[in-house]
Formats: structure tokens, sequence, C-alpha cells
């Protein structure tokens, strides 16, 4: 009897879930203007579609308005006044009084509302980019879309790569230099942004620009020239050919050109960017790009 009750226990559960709507649910992160987004709430994939919650869009310069007696978000930015009203369970949105139809009803998921990602970013003129390989989200504000542009695709080496160097750093040192920090040094592959060593005194980060952000992938202390005492990270290959520049410590003045070439040219450093060591990058004569990345 045993037996067979275990044995109906178990086909009533079966028929239970089999017969349950299935949420196909995955943690996503999220990256808005370089900035990675922690939510309590982060995005999801919901009936195959991506969701995620207003609040974790606020980067986009968004103004929320919630009225939880009629479950409806009125959503605006700060440079316009076109609104976006969107219900809770409703499969449409009113945007500048057009009704327009959304791919997946909005939610409200631990009392935060759930919306459909592409709709609402590109209703406010937002770029908004699936890395499937990264499991990644990136979206960029319209007055943003031109700066990524000159970092990807961009001629213009000097822009370029000091937009590079300005992008917030995802990972921290955990070594330190054991020699005296006389200048900072940039090293760049000739004709390329996204990846560069910054050299302080004998310690060596390499970073690579990735999905708008700059990731420290390797450090190490450099003993004798190519040989180090500590390391963090995979090292990269040695690059073929490289461009420099290296500040002087307590000065405005740069050296730099092409490593091994025996040509040093001087400039100054300008303090027009955020990060220091964007004012450092100069113009390398007959320099021309040649990593750009396609859109």
């Amino acid at each position: 009897m045993k037996k067979v009750t275990s044995a109906l226990l178990v086909m009533c559960l079966a028929f239970l879930f089999s017969s349950m709507p299935i949420h196909a649910e995955s943690i996503i992160k999220l990256i808005i203007n370089s900035e990675i987004i922690n939510s309590d709430s982060p995005p999801m994939v919901i009936n195959g579609s991506t969701m995620v919650s207003l609040d974790s869009l606020r980067k986009l310069n968004l103004n929320l308005d919630w009225n939880s007696k009629n479950k409806t978000v009125t959503v605006t930015t700060k440079v316009n006044k076109d609104k976006l009203i969107l219900k809770v369970g409703e499969k449409e949105a009113t945007f500048r009084d057009i009704k327009i139809p959304l791919e997946s009803p909005v939610q409200l998921r631990k009392n935060r509302v759930m919306v459909p990602l592409r709709f609402i970013s590109e209703a406010f003129k937002s770029d908004v980019r699936w890395i499937k390989e990264t499991n990644t989200i990136v979206i960029r504000c319209s007055d943003k879309i031109d700066t990524y542009s000159m970092l990807y695709q961009g001629d213009d080496l000097v822009a370029a790569r000091k937009i590079a160097v300005s992008l917030p750093i995802i990972g921290e040192n955990k070594l330190s230099s054991s020699s005296e920090m006389s200048s900072h040094q940039l090293y760049f592959p000739e004709g390329e942004v996204l990846h560069y060593y910054h050299v302080w005194g004998n310690l060596l980060s390499y970073y690579e620009v990735n999905n708008d952000v700059s990731y420290l992938v390797w450090e190490g202390v450099e003993s004798q020239p190519g040989n180090y005492s500590k390391e963090n990270g995979k090292r990269p290959a040695p690059e073929k050919l490289e461009v420099y520049f290296d500040l002087a410590r307590d000065s405005k003045d740069v050296a730099y050109g092409r490593v091994n070439s025996g040509e040093v040219l001087r400039g100054k450093s300008d303090d027009s960017g955020a990060n220091f060591l964007s004012g450092m990058i100069q113009s390398i004569p007959d320099e021309t790009r040649t990593d750009k990345v396609s859109k």
C-alpha cells in the first residue's frame, strides 16, 4: 500500500509541475554608461523577454513617479517632458499620448516594477546591446553614444585613448611598487586603443576594455626587465610594436614616442580629462588606428 501511495504522489507532483508555466530566469549583468548596476532586483529573462526594474534604469536620467493606488508609473527624462506611462499587468504603454504594445506585460516583483528592457530604453533613444557571450546588457544614453563611437570606431587615437584610460576600472591592484615612483607611464600597442599598460615605479598593470569598462587583467612587480618577483592574473604576450607616454613626477612634462625608436618627443600634459592619465596622451606622428571594433 505504501508503494502504491508513493507512486500516486510522484504522479501527482509530475502532473502539477508539468502544468505550471515555466519562467526561464537567469542573472544578467547590466552596464549603463560604463557603470555596472548592482540591484536587489537584477534583470531577468521571463518567457523570452528581458525584464528589468525601472529603479535600476535611473542612470538613464529617468524620473519615476509611482502611483500605488492604480499601480501605474510615469517615466520622464531630465532633458525633456515626454511621458511614458506603464501599468502593472498591462501589455501596452502610453507614450506621448500614443498607445504602444509591449512584448511582455509590466510586472511587480519584490516591490519593483519590471518592464521590457528594450522598449523603455529605445523609447528614450538609448542604445541597447545584448552581449550573449557574457550574459550582459550594455546601455548607452543618447548623449553618450558619440563618445563610445569614438572609443571603438574613431580614427583619432588621442581622443579614443583618452576615453579608454578614463573608463571605470573593474578590479583592484593587490600588489604595490617596491621602487621609487618617479613617473607614470602608459604603453599601448602601436595603432591600438583597447588594451594598455599603466606603469608606476616597478608595478605594471595591464587593462583591457570590454563592454564599456576597463578590466584589470594582470599585474606584476618587475625585479629586472622582463622578470617579475610577484604576479596576479594572466600575463599578456609581449607586443611587437608599442608607443609610450611618460609623465614626470610633480610635473606636466611628458616624454613620448615609439618604444625602441631612439626618438623621444616632448609635450605637456593637459588637465582636460577626468582622469589625469588622459592628459598624458599625445599624438604620435604617422600612427594610424588598427583595432576598430564593428558596431
